[in-house]
């Protein structure tokens, strides 16, 4: 008996257009899902660096009596400051340098001997008997490098956020008194915390101009005033302004990279802002009085 050979049934194309559009419809669906949750993620990692900074910053200030100076040694300084060895320019570089030790073995016998506020005689004189720390270890790739203008050499300049692409963690030490600025008359204090102890030299901060644009909207705050209206709070009661703490703080830039108030205009571009200013500002970083 002959059999007839049968046609397998297949797809149409009108069949297969439905389903390709339905399969694309479930990823547009999808993809602000996945991008919301790995963003909530990022955020949750950062947070949790932040505390464990903050808990490091705590076991630092038990040994040794105060938090890490955040106020880098600059030679347009005031000259009470000696040169320390191995010292950055930022408040995130010596956020990263204390906490790990200048070797990032910690301090004391782990170190040579050395200690965080010696000037050199711990080589020469007695030595401490035990070692401190490290406070804080950090992955090689959780770190940025720049080069030491002191020693020459790279060596960890700043502690990275969970974000992709990572931002620097900034660290401001509050000073309970604060200095006199040089020269200034009549003389002036300056504040409690400074905009200027995570100034990079390089490439030099742009001061915030009447027409904005991105090159103004801060790979960081500034200036003073833009950096007060994030760490200064109003008491709305007595319309006086408080510091958010009187300790320390940590501020990673957020998901977009940048600190500070921001508007982002219709054409994408990024405007430095206030928070009075119109346009709905946003501010998007993380920082440790969450």
């Amino acid at each position: 008996m002959k059999l007839e050979k049968r046609n397998s049934p297949g797809f149409t194309l009108v069949e297969l257009l439905i389903v390709i559009s339905i399969i694309g419809l479930l990823i547009g669906l999808l993809v602000p899902t996945i991008q919301s949750a790995m963003m909530t993620a990022r955020k949750s990692k950062t947070i949790a660096i932040l505390k464990e900074l903050g808990m490091a910053l705590e076991d630092y200030e038990k040994d040794f009596g105060d938090y890490p100076p955040s106020r880098p040694w600059r030679t347009n300084y005031a000259a009470d400051e000696p040169k320390p060895i191995g010292a950055m320019q930022t408040g995130a570089a010596n956020l990263v340098f204390y906490l790990r030790g200048p070797a990032g073995s910690g301090w004391g016998i782990e170190a040579g001997g050395r200690m965080p506020y010696d000037t050199g005689a711990s080589t020469t004189g007695p030595r401490p008997n035990r070692g401190y720390g490290p406070y804080y270890q950090a992955a090689a790739d959780a770190m940025t490098y720049e080069r030491d203008p002191v020693g020459g050499q790279d060596v960890p300049g700043a502690f990275l956020d969970g974000y992709k692409p990572a931002g620097r963690i900034l660290y401001f030490r509050y000073e309970r008194i604060p200095r006199i600025k040089p020269g200034s008359s009549p003389a002036a204090s300056e504040p409690n915390y400074d905009v200027r102890h995570n100034d990079p030299l390089t490439p030099a901060i742009p001061n915030p101009s009447p027409g904005g644009g991105d090159q103004c909207a801060k790979v960081n705050y500034g200036d003073q005033a833009k950096f007060e209206e994030i760490v200064r709070l109003p008491t709305y009661y007595t319309g006086i302004t408080r510091w958010v703490r009187q300790d320390f703080i940590l501020i990673s830039p957020g998901p977009d990279g940048r600190y500070g108030w921001i508007i982002k205009q219709e054409d994408g571009s990024i405007l430095a802002a206030s928070r009075n200013d119109q346009g709905s500002p946003t501010y998007d970083d993380v920082t440790n009085w969450q």
